[in-house]
């Protein structure tokens, strides 16, 4: 059989054409395979108060149905008499100072274990609240809209995946999640035609996956990680950590009737506030004042021993142990050896100062505020950009803490990144 030869040079219009038809069929095969999809696999990782907790036995309360659902289930308030305020009790920790472990304690003689339910699954990180006054209180859940919807075509539990944990402990405590996040990692890949995994963090959830990261080798990232979305993310932590331990905060879930101050009282035993708290090893900020107490002194992120000694009249004490226990184990500076995008609120009025009262409440009149999203201030959120170690970073000006997940801007820069 003889060549196929041109008798003349092909005309314009012909290459015009060649082309135009290589270009539909690309946008046609790609079109098909998000379709079908090709899609990289995603999990979601929520932030501090961001994951359900469910008890391992059920809960009898006098004028309730037995339940498992603890938080936060107002409901729970129930078994003490009305209001959210002593919800908390349920989920308080013990420290034990001579292992440096954390345990569920035994409250009003009843021993409540907690966990995190659903893992692999975003149902319980769609919705903050499961019963009572706050039912449906959204967080992940209109993202997972978005990308449930017909147009992107994610599915749950087959390619888009939650990783819920206990939040009341850190990262470097909770080895038990990083086997299950590593289990749940490899699984997305696996059963999508080998496609690595698109890890989206929100808030404390940052600094659970950067921890992770940092454990796992070189190879296994390369092969398994596609890139890492960070949103959000309190690298240097937040100083409202310290307004927790002092005088109880709610981190920018804006829990009505919830009593501020016993709540303090409960979040001195859990290690994540402590681990929250502003990082000595924020150089950036070691001279200026992360608290500022009512007879005007000044600490700083290097005076925590300080602060906690001023606070000694607490029936639930300040622990500089548990502090530098919790802070001594993680270094945010470091490359997690991915693609890293970071996606942050700014320009809205942040804590950077936390003032407080003769009475050791918040003090919103001697509180110095900066720019941050409401909750993390600038110089927290934008670690990776200063250590050279984020791909590229989108600063959504007035965009808040929570806000930002029901945020159209969020969505489309998001999907962008997919």
């Amino acid at each position: 059989m003889g060549r196929l030869m041109f008798t003349s040079l092909p005309s314009a219009t012909m290459i015009n054409s060649c082309l135009m038809v290589s270009i539909l069929t690309s946008l046609l095969i790609s079109s098909l395979s998000w379709v079908q999809g090709a899609h990289p696999p995603i999990v979601l990782v929520p932030g501090f108060l961001g994951s359900q907790l469910h008890s391992t036995q059920p809960l009898n309360c006098t004028f309730l149905p037995a339940t498992n659902e603890i938080w936060l289930n107002t409901e729970v308030a129930g078994c003490f008499g009305p209001g959210i305020d002593q919800l908390p009790g349920w989920i308080e920790l013990e420290y034990d100072e001579s292992t440096g472990t954390y345990h569920n304690v035994t409250f009003n003689d009843l021993h409540v274990d907690l966990f995190p339910p659903y893992m692999n699954s975003t149902k319980g990180i769609e919705y903050i609240t499961t019963k009572g006054s706050l039912f449906n209180e959204s967080y992940y859940g209109p993202l997972v809209e978005v990308l449930t919807n017909a147009s992107l075509g994610y599915v749950r539990g087959k390619d888009l995946f939650g990783a819920p944990y206990d939040w009341r402990i850190s990262p470097q405590t909770n080895t038990y999640w990083k086997y299950q996040f590593q289990v749940l990692i490899e699984g997305a890949y696996q059963n999508n035609t080998n496609s690595p995994v698109v890890i989206v963090a929100h808030s404390f959830g940052n600094r659970y996956v950067h921890n992770f990261l940092l454990q796992q080798s070189s190879s296994w990232k390369n092969k398994y990680i596609k890139s890492f979305i960070s949103v959000s993310a309190p690298w240097y932590g937040v100083p409202e950590a310290v307004q927790a331990l002092v005088s109880g905060a709610d981190f920018a879930l804006h829990l009505p009737d919830l009593a501020k101050d016993y709540l303090a009282l409960v979040e001195r035993t859990w290690e994540a506030v402590y681990y929250l708290a502003p990082q000595p090893s924020s150089f950036k900020r070691s001279s200026i004042p992360i608290a500022r107490d009512w007879l005007g002194y000044n600490y700083t992120v290097l005076q925590y021993e300080a602060l906690f000694n001023s606070f000694t009249s607490f029936s639930t004490p300040l622990n500089y142990t548990q502090f530098v226990h919790a802070q001594g184990q993680d270094d945010v500076h470091a490359d997690p050896g991915v693609i890293v995008y970071s996606i942050y609120g700014t320009k809205l009025e942040t804590s950077y100062t936390i003032g407080f009262d003769f009475f050791e409440n918040f003090d919103n009149k001697t509180t110095t505020y900066g720019d941050g999203d409401g909750l993390v201030p600038l110089y927290s959120a934008t670690v990776p950009e200063y250590f050279n170690w984020t791909s590229k970073a989108f600063p959504l000006p007035y965009n808040s803490h929570l806000g930002i997940l029901t945020n159209q801007t969020f969505f489309d820069k998001l999907v962008g990144l997919l």
